[in-house]
């Protein structure tokens, strides 16, 4: 079950100045990036005092510690251990001036070990500003820095600068180094631009530890001020304004989702951590949550009643937890009440939980909000009030018998009969009179012969459109395309005989599917090749040449074969294969044989993706134990064109 443990003491930090706001100290302390759950050492920066290294277990016992001017601050620091039980230590002082500092020392085994190890190494390089992050690479003897100003240096481990590369853009706020299922390594950048606006820019690692940027995006209405970021798993948390929650995805920095946090109050001291997936540690004052994001549900909470506030520093990161693989550590400093307040770094133990549906049952945090439903009926003691509409129908027929204009006929038939649009909705269900609705069309055809009134639009789309008027409606309306296409899809009761004939003398290929997808939708197939044998002078050569040349890709035709072959199978069935001259049969015979040779392309096509997806599947479950990132299916160099028959 998820839990949080009560945090115990690692170290009292130093009551220097740097560290006497508890709203900002954290913003003193630098941690190194991937703590591991299983970790026995913690390295910190602290600004004015030193960079040290700490013994967890079995009591907590500072091992290594490597003074600083008092005047310094610390912006960034990484450890990474190297060949001949050495270890390379990196970190970045600034004061008026920025200056990188890299230490090489033996590794401190156990707390039997001497504190004050020999640096077997170390150098000095300045910077033309602070820097942001730093990561060290052991095997490539390689330090990558990160500067405020936008640049991105590459440094050997004598610090000689090997590579520089700029983003164009100062005033940097936010680096993430990340690394793939397939063991590449990328970083990206969020910048503070003018006009309220965030540059996202994503850059892979190459072999040589040189950054190479792959995309760059600008975000308008949006700040980092204030804002509380962290990542994992491809998704980028911004806790904004204490409880507003985003998550953006990578690698293109997409809104996925907001969320509103209610537990966490306005103007409180808050932190975010990335604990596994989907769930993430936070801060609020002095109580730390443990909170499943894809269920919105708080799985644990805990209150520090001694303490004024807690801020976490790291967290140990969980890929994929299990029943054995559940616990995890994270590092937070911690301030205590007090006319002196004491700051102190805390360790916490914490279990995830399993991340399923059962962990966050009775656990959401999502405001409920209480809304009236509408009422269905107006509630009234007059009964006339409660009535649908009752038009007077015998005085709206001879008003339109009256109507010489199209116009005139549009203004009485929708207003006299309360109709809001031009076709039909559901709201005008009380127009249910069929006896009615054939007195209007008569009218109508009576009047108008060319152009038509707009009520024959709405006309067309009511379902209780009279049979007697749909059969040689499109004949009527075949000279008016509009009237004619709508007529087509939305009129009920058109004959089969009547569409049949349209369908074997259009020429148009829209109008053609138009017809092909009425005919399949109402019409049995037994019921179509019956109606195509009854039909006189039947000449199928309009529409076997629109299907035999529709190869091209963007034809309707082409992106619609399912309905055309199917109605070309029982125009065939029905005619008789044989009654084709040889011209159409040759035609017919190559158009079906480059159908079946892409049938058999695609399926060799899906043999080779489903082999190299299941190659990929083994491979990226092979390496999960050491590496995890955002789940992506591989881009494969092949396309494959479905063919539905």
């Amino acid at each position: 079950m998820a839990s949080i443990s009560q945090p115990f003491r690692l170290s009292a930090l130093p009551k220097i100045p740097s560290l006497g706001n508890y709203a900002s100290n954290k913003e003193y302390l630098q941690t190194i990036d991937g703590l591991n759950p299983s970790a026995n050492k913690v390295n910190i920066g602290i600004s004015g005092s030193s960079v040290s290294q700490y013994l967890i277990n079995p009591t907590p016992k500072l091992v290594f510690n490597l003074s600083i001017p008092s005047t310094n601050i610390i912006t960034a620091c990484d450890v990474k251990e190297i060949a001949d039980d050495q270890e390379v230590w990196c970190y970045a002082l600034a004061t008026k001036t920025s200056h990188l500092h890299l230490a090489i020392k033996p590794v401190i085994q156990d707390a039997m070990s001497s504190s004050n190890a020999d640096i077997t190494a170390q150098f000095k390089f300045k910077l033309q500003d602070k820097a942001v992050s730093i990561k060290v690479y052991p095997e490539a003897e390689k330090v990558l820095v990160v500067l405020k100003n936008g640049l991105i240096q590459t440094f050997d481990f004598q610090l000689k600068l090997v590579n520089t590369i700029d983003i164009a853009y100062d005033n940097l706020e936010f680096v993430q180094f990340f690394e793939d299922g397939k063991g590449s390594e990328f970083l990206f950048v969020l910048c503070q631009l003018k006009s309220n606006k965030i540059c996202y820019k994503l850059f892979q690692v190459n072999d040589s530890k040189v950054c190479v940027e792959l995309n760059s995006i600008i975000l308008e209405n949006n700040s980092l001020e204030d804002a509380k970021l962290c990542y994992q798993f491809g998704k980028l948390y911004m806790l904004k304004d204490s409880n507003e929650l985003s998550i953006y995805q990578l690698p293109h920095l997409q809104l996925q989702s907001s969320i509103q946090l209610p537990f966490i109050e306005k103007g409180a001291i808050v932190s975010i951590k990335p604990v596994s997936s989907n769930r993430v540690l936070i801060t609020s004052d002095n109580i730390i949550y443990l909170v499943d994001l894809l269920y919105n549900a708080i799985l644990f909470k805990k209150e520090l009643r001694n303490i004024k506030c807690i801020q976490l520093l790291s967290t140990a990161v969980i890929a994929e937890n299990s029943d054995s693989n559940r616990k995890t550590i994270a590092l937070g400093v911690s301030t205590k009440n007090g006319a002196n307040p004491s700051s102190y770094l805390d360790v916490i133990n914490i279990d995830v939980g399993t991340g399923t549906l059962k962990d966050c049952m009775g656990k959401g945090f999502m405001v409920k909000q209480k809304q009236r439903l509408q009422k269905l009926f107006n509630e009234s003691n007059d009964e006339d009030d409660a009535e649908l509409p009752s038009p007077d129908y015998e005085d709206i027929i001879k008003s339109l018998k009256a109507c010489k204009k199209a116009d005139n006929f549009d203004a009485i038939f929708f207003k006299k009969l309360s109709l809001n649009k031009e076709y039909y909705t559901d709201n005008d269900r009380f127009l249910n009179d069929s006896e009615l609705l054939t007195k209007i069309i008569d009218c109508l055809f009576s009047k108008f012969q060319d152009e038509y009134p707009k009520a024959l639009t709405y006309l067309l789309t009511h379902p209780l459109f009279p049979p007697a008027h749909a059969k040689g409606l499109l004949v009527r309306l075949k000279n008016n395309p509009r009237l004619f296409k709508q007529a087509i899809v939305t009129c009920p009761n058109l004959p089969l005989d009547d569409l049949l004939t349209e369908l074997f003398n259009i020429t148009n290929a829209e109008l053609c599917l138009d017809i092909t997808r009425r005919v399949l939708q109402d019409y049995k197939k037994e019921s179509i090749k019956l109606g195509i044998k009854k039909l006189e002078k039947i000449d199928i050569t309009n529409i076997l040449d629109m299907i035999l040349n529709s190869e091209k890709q963007e034809t309707d035709l082409q992106l619609n074969k399912p309905q055309i072959f199917q109605l070309m199978s029982l125009i065939i069935d029905s005619i008789g294969l044989f009654s084709l001259d040889d011209e159409y049969l040759e035609r017919l015979s190559s158009f079906v044989n480059r159908q079946v040779s892409k049938v058999e392309q695609n399926v060799e096509l899906l043999h080779l993706l489903d082999n190299d997806t299941r190659h990929a599947a083994y491979m990226n479950n092979k390496n999960s134990s050491s590496s995890h990132s955002a789940n992506t299916q591989p881009i494969s160099a092949y396309t494959v064109e479905y063919l539905d028959c």
